[in-house]
């Protein structure tokens, strides 16, 4: 198979490593900066999305409410249920913001593939290999169990494990970056796909619209799919709360998603 993409090179900050599609008209150099701004941010989010659910006595009560609203907006659970999973929604968070914290790879192209060929909407994409496929090297192959969505008309929609599978490298749209907060999320929904197994519902489809606050249509019966990458992206994103200008993101009011969103595929 030929080369697609550049060696990986470190970058500066040393946090992170990029490679960038070999033909395409990229400037690398200016794409390097972008690309560290959009991963301090996700980081920043994430630092205090953790932080929150870690310490629920301390938060105070407007912000108990807002992480109880959320919850119920964006998965569909009520107070009783987000009780019962308050620890493991923490453990999910607290692997996201861990492994945004350890040397990963983010592959710059100028557009997206998908088995289909190429995607006007898709910002990114991870990809999803069998359990046969583990590949060795300082960007191995992630192991994961999967989430997978189906959809049984009038019963419903279920999300079930399946596996083990493995988890490519994130790829993103380079003119994403010239916008660093949603480069930040897109960045965050991409480990969902990676480090969680999420998914993008059971026809691929599952994304919130621009503003966070509209699901896609027809679907509003189907919140209950907490295993959904934009789901818990936009989760994230919401209960960090304002930061200030040393973060580099303000949430609230919330930012908004470029018009070619939604945000990603993921190709299995």
């Amino acid at each position: 198979m030929p080369k697609r993409f550049t060696d990986p090179k470190d970058h500066r900050s040393g946090d992170f490593s990029l490679s960038f599609r070999l033909g395409a008209k990229l400037d690398q150099t200016e794409l390097s900066e972008q690309a560290g701004s959009a991963v301090r941010s996700a980081k920043a989010i994430l630092l205090r999305a953790r932080n929150k659910l870690e310490r629920p006595n301390k938060l105070k009560k407007e912000e108990m409410e807002a992480v109880r609203q959320y919850a119920k907006y964006y998965f569909g659970w009520e107070e009783n249920k987000l009780e019962e999973r308050w620890k493991s929604l923490f453990k999910k968070v607290k692997t996201l913001e861990s492994a945004i914290g350890n040397q990963f790879l983010i592959k710059i192209t100028d557009q997206i593939w998908t088995t289909d060929g190429i995607s006007q909407t898709a910002d990114g994409r991870v990809r999803q290999f069998g359990e046969n496929s583990k590949k060795e090297g300082r960007f191995q192959r992630n192991a994961i169990i999967p989430y997978v969505a189906t959809d049984y008309g009038r019963k419903g929609i279920a999300s079930r494990q399946y596996g083990p599978a493995y988890m490519g490298n994130v790829h993103i749209k380079a003119s994403l970056f010239a916008q660093t907060h949603s480069a930040a999320q897109v960045l965050i929904h991409e480990f969902c796909h990676k480090y969680l197994g999420f998914h993008d519902g059971p026809d691929g489809n599952w994304y919130f619209d621009t503003d966070g606050e509209s699901p896609p249509e027809g679907a509003a019966g189907e919140r209950a799919l907490g295993e959904t990458a934009d789901a818990m992206a936009w989760f994230i994103v919401k209960i960090a709360g304002k930061m200030d200008n040393m973060d580099m993101i303000a949430v609230n009011p919330t930012f908004t998603m470029p018009p070619s969103s939604p945000g990603c595929c993921i190709l299995s």
